[in-house]
Formats: C-alpha cells, structure tokens, sequence
C-alpha cells in the first residue's frame, strides 16, 4: 500500500481548496499533467511531480512539519511530562533546548527563551 505524500502546509491548503465535487480526480490529475499552474493560489502545486500530485489526491495527504514545529511539539510534550510526571530527563530536554536556542540567538514560536525558562 502506498503511503500518504508529505507536504509543506502551503501545498496542503491548496490541495484542500481543490474543487474536488465538480470536477473527478481523473480531471485534476489530467490538468495537472498539462503545464504548470499558473494562477498565484494554485503555484504551489507546481513543486509536485505527476505522480506525487496523483497520490496526493488517491491515497492523501499529510502536512509535514517544519523543523521549528518539530522542536516546538517536542518542547510541549516535554515539558508536560516533567508536569505531570517529574521525569528528570524530561526536565534536563526542555532545559537543554532553551539553553540552545538562547545561545544560538534562535526563535521558535511555543518555546519559551530569554530569561522565561520554564521552572516548577
């Protein structure tokens, strides 16, 4: 079986606006494989190949996480362990990726920097 493509967000949304009621996905697919899209809100859908474009619409989608967003997650599910379980290295993760965004100089929407650690 053939798994869901991975996207960026912005080729998820307009996968997600395609009118997928009036027109079949054989159609989708065929238009597709005619050129490049040309309007501003379809462009992203140039970055797929034909078979990706394909999958996409068969089997589906799924949106890939940026890099910011995987340590953001991660800082999340970290810290409500150490909240709810006071497992150390829990504690030791959320700490060590504070310490390395504040030395980097380095912003991630979720995690808390500068003097905000997260403290109990």
């Amino acid at each position: 079986m053939t798994e869901k493509l991975k996207v960026s967000r912005e080729v998820a949304d307009v996968l997600d606006s395609l009118n997928r009621k009036d027109l079949s996905t054989d159609t989708w697919i065929r238009m597709h494989s005619e050129g490049e899209w040309v309007s501003v809100k379809n462009k992203p859908l140039n970055t797929l190949s034909l078979e990706e474009f394909a999958t996409a619409l068969i089997v589906g989608y799924e949106v890939e996480m940026t890099p910011h967003e995987v340590i953001a997650s991660e800082y999340v599910t970290r810290q409500q362990d150490w909240i709810n379980n006071m497992h150390l290295h829990s504690k030791g993760f959320v700490e060590g990726i504070e310490f390395t965004l504040n030395t980097l100089g380095i912003t991630v929407e979720g995690v808390k920097q500068n003097g905000e650690s997260f403290r109990i």
